[in-house]
């Protein structure tokens, strides 16, 4: 399965007196094109993407994924964004308890809450 291995900010193009950027994003298959306005996270499945041939080369939008909120589409939240949330939380819930809550330390915990999650996935 193919994934964005990379994308980065080619140029901005003009339009309607507006600054529109362009990304330039690599897949894993080592086949690349650009995208105009939205930057494509890396680590995005190709399934994610939808990839038309252009007048220039491969052109590469991302597709909604969910609800919108405001006319903008929602990403979905990995196992990494709510294990490192929750041991936010679980760092603040130590404060004045005499728990060395540091940087180190909430990485750790955020480790071990992520394991955790991904051992509930379903196969």
């Amino acid at each position: 399965m193919n994934t964005v291995t990379e994308c980065k900010h080619l140029k901005d193009w003009e339009k309607d007196g507006k600054k529109v950027p362009i990304y330039l994003v690599t897949l894993s298959d080592g086949r690349n094109g650009q995208s105009f306005s939205k930057e494509i996270p890396v680590g995005t499945k190709e399934e994610d993407i939808t990839i038309e041939e252009g007048q220039y080369g491969l052109k590469f939008k991302l597709k909604s994924i969910g609800n919108t909120f405001g006319g903008r589409p929602q990403m979905r939240a990995g196992n990494e964004s709510f294990a490192l949330s929750y041991s936010k939380d679980w760092a603040i819930a130590q404060l004045g308890k005499g728990v060395d809550v540091n940087t180190e330390a909430i990485l750790k915990i955020a480790d071990k809450f992520y394991e955790w999650l991904e051992g509930k996935k379903k196969v």
